[in-house]
């Protein structure tokens, strides 16, 4: 292993430039979801503490509020709640609450990058479009408590009912149009030869570049992907 981005070009460029972003908005999707949860646990706690002492301050409220915990314990809290104690909406925020583990920490864990093949790109988007489905499931519902806290209103059933097709057009959309556009049969496993020959171009490239640098100090740098021909074996 070595660093994230090399002076090699990346295999499958449009591919993995349209994985990376769905993987980015899943993401997103991911961070709304906990800070949302969170939102909802503190209004609930801060109606609380109001009912059981009403003549506290606001900074007396405030300052006696639980500490934010992480997602897990958060969770745990709702369930406690008159909202989020039945079984099916408990089962439905815990696997929210995995697909948001698995967005975070391996939601974009493809390797190399000069290295991805096309069909490992097909792999993650499944694994991505599943942990996606789990987690709009949460934030549709979370979202929902959120609207009737802030609105003091039932969430909008036509919103409610389209959310999840809504979140899956937005984040796979572009990688859906990338894929259909390929030859997944033509997708190789390049050979060990390919593969060395690529990291010997490349670190003759690099020291190339460094001994240019130290000779011509005030010459822009050259940067990033793509610095070099495309060695894709397609």
């Amino acid at each position: 292993m070595s660093w994230s981005l090399s002076y090699q070009s990346a295999r499958n460029p449009e591919l993995t430039d349209a994985l990376l972003l769905a993987a980015g908005k899943t993401l997103y999707l991911a961070n709304a979801f906990e800070g949302k949860c969170k939102y909802v646990l503190k209004m609930f706690n801060f109606a609380e503490t109001i009912n059981a002492d009403p003549v506290l301050t606001l900074e007396q409220v405030f300052a006696s509020l639980p500490k934010d915990k992480m997602l897990g314990g958060t969770l745990q809290d709702i369930m406690q709640l008159s909202i989020g104690n039945d079984s099916s909406t408990a089962a439905l925020l815990d696997k929210a609450r995995r697909a948001r583990n698995f967005v975070a920490h391996e939601g974009a864990a493809v390797g190399a990058i000069w290295l991805l093949r096309k069909q490992a790109v097909v792999q993650r988007a499944s694994l991505l479009r599943s942990a996606v489905s789990d987690l709009a499931a949460g934030d549709n519902l979370v979202s929902s408590w959120c609207h009737e806290i802030d609105e003091r209103e039932p969430a909008p059933q036509g919103l409610k009912a389209d959310y999840p097709a809504m979140v899956d057009k937005w984040v796979f959309s572009s990688l859906d149009v990338a894929l259909a556009s390929v030859d997944l049969a033509d997708d190789r496993e390049p050979t060990l030869r390919e593969q060395l020959n690529w990291r010997a171009e490349a670190l003759a490239s690099s020291r190339n570049q460094l001994k240019r640098e130290a000779e011509e100090p005030d010459a822009p740098r050259r940067v990033g992907l793509g610095a070099e021909r495309d060695r894709s074996v397609e």
